[in-house]
């Protein structure tokens, strides 16, 4: 079930727009990103949602991070909804990744809804990529797993959500392991 609608569409020919722009990303691992076509699919097919404003928030969930978009820039173009969720995803470029994982810790708990759908969708993604052939090889099996542990901690934290997308976590997150576990042991 692809949803359609024009702001959506407007959500990806301003990333397009935008992505000639981007940030470079130097640190380790950053080519684990979630693909903002991947979380559309995930929120709108596997969770059933139909909200056009999530997922045009979706579409545009990193691009405050990823370029010299401002919050105010999203406002204007998408309103202060969009401009508001896409800020709350948003991680802050300055502090170190040990710091940006606190902090989205810490604020789990306290996200909209819809920003907690999204967080969610990136970390089913970042999972499903970790536990693919095509995982970044700058991630060690070890680093993975620490990062399943994470990631198991701030779904936790966020607190109910969507039953539909808690359950495809914990199917992810286990098979993940298992994956990892197992290519961990077969190096031994």
């Amino acid at each position: 079930m692809t949803i359609q609608s024009a702001l959506i569409d407007k959500a990806k020919a301003f990333r397009a727009g935008k992505s000639a722009l981007t940030k470079p990303q130097a640190e380790v691992g950053a080519a684990c990103v979630a693909n903002a076509e991947d979380l559309v699919r995930v929120l709108s097919e596997e969770a059933g949602e139909t909200d056009t404003l999530l997922l045009a928030s979706a579409v545009l969930h990193d691009i405050l991070h990823t370029t010299e978009t401002h919050e105010a820039e999203l406002a204007s173009v998408f309103g202060s909804e969009i401009a508001f969720i896409v800020a709350e995803v948003t991680d802050h470029p300055r502090f170190s990744p040990v710091t940006r994982k606190a902090l989205r810790m810490r604020s789990a708990p306290h996200l909209s809804r819809k920003a907690r759908l999204i967080k969610l969708a990136e970390v089913i993604e970042s999972i499903r990529m970790l536990a693919s052939p095509m995982s970044p090889k700058a991630w060690s099996d070890q680093h993975k797993l620490e990062y399943f542990d994470w990631a198991e901690r701030l779904v936790l934290a966020m607190g109910k959500t969507s039953p539909t997308l808690q359950a495809v976590f914990s199917a992810e997150i286990e098979g993940a392991r298992l994956k990892v576990g197992s290519h961990m042991a077969g190096a031994n």
